[in-house]
């Protein structure tokens, strides 16, 4: 009997130690993620001059060459921000939400795993879910009339979504283009139908590690928007409603937003040299 009882009894220890050892296994955690800062810095240009608000500027490149323009606004609204890794991998940043303006250079993004990257990849606009959201006023940047199509925060979904791309000021109109026609112009350029995907090319590859912050420097050139323009016809210089947005002009703009190497002048995004 004795025999039998420390049996059964070394039998439940030794039971009870493999439970013990077996739970510890399963409770170990996965190491860390190491990350490291990841931060836009990008310049607003008209060709190959960056903009100052109201700064008389001569354009330089394509169709408008020669023309003089002075921009007042220039604000985008940059979504889905994407990381091209070494091996072709993607690493999709979540919930970030940037809005580059003139006169402000820095954007930080995130933080983001340690590694090798070759390029970033981004779209200029909103996907369907958030155009369809009313904004509040915890999200600075949704909760700003300038990125409405209405008057209030509760049209926004009613009225189109959000304007992702606003470009504002005086342009010549002349054919002579000799500053003799300075008349205003606005766009405001949005609705799902309209988002722009940007994939910028591998020649700017980018390391993050845990020290300090990596810039991935950009220029947005407005100018090239407007290449291939009809600006002597008044229609051509206004983009206020979602109606606007399905201008033949509009898809001609829309056209322009592609992306190029170091600073090329042609494209609306680029690398800084």
């Amino acid at each position: 009997m004795k025999t039998r009882i420390s049996s059964f009894i070394f039998s439940f220890f030794a039971l009870a130690i493999l439970l013990v050892s077996c739970h510890k296994k399963n409770d170990t955690a996965s190491p860390a993620v190491q990350t490291g800062n990841l931060s836009f810095h990008i310049h607003s240009y008209i060709d190959s001059v960056e903009i100052e608000e109201d700064q008389l500027i001569e354009m330089t490149l394509g169709s408008q060459s020669g023309r003089q323009i002075k921009v007042s606004h220039a604000n985008l609204l940059i979504s889905n921000i994407q990381l091209v890794k070494a091996d072709g991998s993607m690493y999709t940043i979540s919930n970030t939400l940037l809005h580059p303006t003139i006169g402000e250079e820095i954007y930080p993004v995130a933080a983001v795993p340690i590694g090798n990257y070759q390029s970033v990849s981004f779209d200029i606009g909103l996907d369907t879910s958030l155009n369809a959201t009313v904004p509040t006023s915890n999200n600075s940047i949704l909760y700003d009339s300038s990125v409405w199509f209405g008057s209030s925060a509760s049209s926004v979904p009613s009225t189109g979504g959000y304007v992702f791309l606003h470009f504002e000021g005086t342009i010549d109109t002349s054919s002579a283009m000799d500053g003799s026609q300075f008349v205003p112009f606005e766009y405001k350029i949005g609705t799902t139908a309209n988002l722009k995907t940007i994939n910028l090319p591998s020649t700017e590859p980018f390391t993050i590690t845990t020290n300090g912050t990596q810039y991935v420097h950009m220029v947005f050139n407005y100018a090239a928007l407007l290449n291939g323009i009809a600006l002597h016809n008044s229609r051509n210089l206004y983009v206020l409603s979602p109606s606007d947005n399905k201008l033949p002009f509009v898809t001609t703009m829309l056209g322009n937003v592609k992306a190029g190497g170091y600073q090329q002048l042609q494209n609306f995004v680029s690398y800084e040299e």
